[in-house]
């Protein structure tokens, strides 16, 4: 990842399953070039593995965790807004919901969220967000589709592998969205004439 240099690295939780962990992951985790991140079920030992412990993951220097928050920052001239949500809102209905999270078209040109549990996804309202990295580990393959969001398969007894698929690159996607905000933005604007 630090080789390639990408203009965001987004990191969707278990992070560790033991404390033990802690000390590489640390030594790891600058390594991350502008790296937002959440935690995962194991990083709070909600897991059926008995040998999970809980970890008191809070601050990830230089990496940036969210947990139920967003922040917005600039990406090759444009306003990025990336929101995290941290998992136990799977089950608390009193923690703020993933869709609590969304910010306007106005706000940011290109709106991402973070979730833990691709079966989560649901739940949010089409068009909320333009990118939903939604990448539960025991899942092998993550592929972003072109439309607002991707999907995640599990392919029992298969080594954990990451793939992440887009037919655009971060610039164009954020181009293109931003693109599509004004055309929209020209038209209320006309239709008020």
């Amino acid at each position: 990842v630090e080789a390639r240099g990408p203009d965001l690295t987004l990191v969707t939780g278990d992070l560790l399953t033991r404390a033990r962990g802690e000390e590489t992951l640390r030594r790891l985790l600058p390594r991350l070039p502008r790296a937002y991140a959440i935690l995962g079920n194991h990083d709070l030992a909600i897991s059926r593995d008995p040998f999970v412990e809980r970890t008191f993951l809070r601050d990830l220097s230089p990496v940036r965790l969210l947990s139920d928050e967003g922040v917005t920052i600039e990406v090759r001239g444009r306003r990025v807004y990336i929101a995290g949500a941290d998992p136990r809102s799977k089950w608390a209905r009193s923690r703020p919901q993933p869709a609590d999270l969304a910010v306007t078209r106005d706000e940011a040109d290109l709106r991402i969220l973070l979730l833990h549990y691709p079966d989560l996804v649901p739940r949010i309202p089409l068009g909320a967000f333009d990118l939903i990295v939604a990448q539960h580990p025991s899942f092998t393959e993550l592929r972003r589709e072109d439309e607002w969001w991707g999907w995640a398969r599990k392919n029992p007894g298969a080594p954990r592998t990451y793939t992440v698929t887009t037919s655009q690159s971060l610039p164009t996607l954020i181009t293109n969205t931003a693109r599509k905000a004004a055309r929209k933005a020209r038209a209320r604007v006309a239709s008020l004439r």
